[in-house]
């Protein structure tokens, strides 16, 4: 498969931190794939969606956009944004806007596309994630599991190829979990990859088709679900034991 986004020895230290946040890591994240990121909290899952997505530049190592290097120059980073999307943790951090409809048009627009694209880029979007009923409500007036998929409808609604998802169904209810599974399914479907960092174990073990462990910064594994269940050392540095029995 011919790889979207490649990350090659990219390492990144927060300043004040007494570790780096990653360590040397090498990734690569192809067309129509179900990626989960797994690891225990500090292991660099978010940084590594940060770096991929462009928000954070590497301090070592370089990213790779469809076999060229990222250029983090404003039209080099708007590039990037055409291809790839990050989705944050808290809905809050995303959702700015006084509207659903300004607050997913802001992306197209900010891309370049005009004032018609942006429109359509938005009713796209909005039906995939089913927010078409809440495009003229105010942001501030959603529930949790709304704002979660109004924030992904905003993102989508710049037609990323690539998905980077940062535990965006921790604290969602049953449905609004499956809700967003549903959207990633679709995404996956037409071609798209999700990147999904998460802590939720069930999910990854059924919808991942491939799972990255991350420890201290550094990727230990990269393989399928059923690999990652049957290596208890994986398993201890993903979580603790008591975190791997289902309900």
């Amino acid at each position: 498969m011919t790889a979207v986004l490649t990350l090659e020895a990219v390492s990144y230290h927060f300043p004040g931190h007494p570790t780096p946040a990653l360590q040397s890591v090498s990734l690569s994240i192809s067309a129509g794939r179900r990626i989960v990121v797994l690891g225990r909290n500090g292991a660099g899952k978010s940084t590594l969606l940060l770096v991929a997505s462009g928000i954070v530049r590497p301090q070592q190592g370089r990213v790779w956009l469809h076999g060229a290097p990222v250029d983090y120059s404003r039209s080099g980073l708007r590039r990037l944004r055409q291809h790839v999307g990050l989705v944050m943790q808290s809905p809050d951090d995303q959702l700015f806007s006084a509207s659903v409809w300004q607050d997913m048009s802001f992306g197209p627009l900010n891309l370049g596309l005009s004032a018609e694209e942006a429109r359509q880029a938005v009713q796209e979007a909005a039906v995939l994630c089913d927010v078409t009923d809440l495009l003229d409500r105010p942001t501030h007036a959603l529930s949790g599991g709304q704002k979660a998929r109004v924030a992904l409808a905003g993102v989508l609604a710049m037609r990323p190829q690539c998905l980077l998802v940062d535990e965006v169904t921790a604290g969602l209810d049953l449905w609004a979990r499956q809700q967003v599974v549903r959207v990633f399914d679709r995404l996956v479907v037409a071609g798209g990859t999700v990147v999904l960092a998460t802590h939720d174990l069930v999910l990854a073990r059924r919808w991942a088709d491939l799972v990255v462990v991350l420890h201290e910064g550094r990727i230990v594994a990269v393989a399928s679900p059923a690999e990652v269940w049957a290596d208890p050392a994986l398993r201890a540095l993903i979580a603790p034991s008591e975190a791997w029995e289902e309900p």
